[in-house]
Parts: C-alpha cells; sequence; structure tokens
C-alpha cells in the first residue's frame, strides 16, 4: 500500500513537471524561462524585450515589447500560461518600443514608472497620429495590430525608490540616472535573484 502510493506521488509529480516544460516550450523560439514563472520575449535581436512574470494574484509584465504587434504575441503566451489577467505593467523607460502596446493589457493593467514619465510621452514626437499612422502602414498585420490603439500613460510614478509587493513575489523599482531616458528604472526581484533593465532580463 505504502509504496502504491509513492509511485502515485512519483507519477504525479512528473505530470506537472512535464505539463510546465510544454508550456514554457509550446511559446515559441522567442520566449526563454529564465526562473520558475518569469518569461523573456525577445522578438528581434537589439529590440525591446518583454517579460512575463506569474504571481499568485496575477502577471506583472515589465515593458509590453517593441510594438503593438509583440504586444499582441506576448498577450497570446500569458494566456496558454495562466488564467489570470495582467495586473501590473513596469515600465523601463517611456519610450515608444516600451510602452507603445500597453493599451493590450490596460485597462485593467496598473502602469508604473518612474516620475518624469509621463511628461516625456506628452512631449514626444513618437506618439503623434502621424507617426501613428507611419508606423501602421507598415503593414497590414501592423495596422491590425494597432486597432483599438489609445495611448495609456502610467497610473502610478514613484520617485527614486519603489517597492511592489504582488503575491509572493517582491519587486525592488530602483531609478537610474542619466542612462537612457528622462525615467529610466531597473526592477530587481530579491527572492529570485532576477534583474531587469532596459532591453534585458537575467
Amino acid at each position: 500500500m505504502k509504496l502504491k502510493v509513492i509511485t502515485v506521488l512519483v507519477s504525479v509529480f512528473y505530470v506537472l513537471l512535464f505539463s510546465s516544460w510544454l508550456s514554457a516550450q509550446d511559446l515559441g523560439s522567442l520566449f526563454k524561462n529564465i526562473k520558475d514563472g518569469i518569461y523573456v520575449y525577445a522578438g528581434a535581436l537589439n529590440e525591446a524585450n518583454s517579460t512575463i512574470i506569474l504571481t499568485q494574484e496575477g502577471v506583472v509584465l515589465i515593458d509590453t515589447g517593441q510594438s503593438p504587434k509583440d504586444s499582441h504575441v506576448v498577450a497570446a503566451a500569458i494566456k496558454k500560461l495562466t488564467s489570470q489577467s495582467v495586473r501590473f505593467i513596469i515600465h523601463t523607460e517611456p519610450h515608444p518600443d516600451h510602452i507603445m502596446g500597453d493599451f493590450v493589457f490596460s485597462p485593467p493593467a496598473i502602469v508604473i514608472a518612474h516620475d518624469g514619465a509621463t511628461a516625456s510621452v506628452k512631449q514626444s514626437s513618437s506618439f503623434t497620429p502621424e507617426r501613428i499612422e507611419k508606423q501602421m502602414s507598415e503593414s497590414a498585420e501592423m495596422r491590425s495590430a494597432f486597432k483599438g490603439f489609445r495611448l495609456i500613460t502610467p497610473h502610478v510614478e514613484y520617485r527614486d525608490r519603489m517597492t511592489l509587493n504582488a503575491g509572493e513575489r517582491t519587486f525592488e523599482l530602483y531609478y537610474l540616472k542619466n542612462v537612457h531616458s528622462e525615467a529610466d528604472t531597473a526592477i530587481w526581484l530579491p527572492k529570485e535573484r532576477v534583474l531587469s533593465r532596459r532591453h534585458m532580463s537575467e
């Protein structure tokens, strides 16, 4: 009887492990599982990426991809990984290749960035109707990806440092002064020892 119970438990463990492995593999070659429940999407080399972090209270997304087309790829991957929605989006910088796809997830997602991000977005020529139209004209696929587009500015802006608790995970946000943009942020997950900053998660 004892041997039977052990055999069943071992079988369940392998089924769960294999199911988890399958879900990671099914996301495609552009996704990398860097830690348990943490996936990085990189649409192309040296372009902005997006990091999916699963928590017990919903998904935390670091940046939303190079373009809305990438954001929809990330959204499809999230649906494969969990039934939960994106609860928070954290921006590493306020440039279009990091934030243009926020509308795909917000609402309901709450967007967080460093102080000055909203002002930067509003002053940028990258978000004018003319620039948006130019980007949409690149292809029919891109035009479709922009369907329903609206510019989302941060709901929360922090100064210098912020700690965000989401489920079992802790996110420490740090302002990076004079690095690339007016509002650069590095995100550190101390328990997982994962660092995320512009164009990189490790």
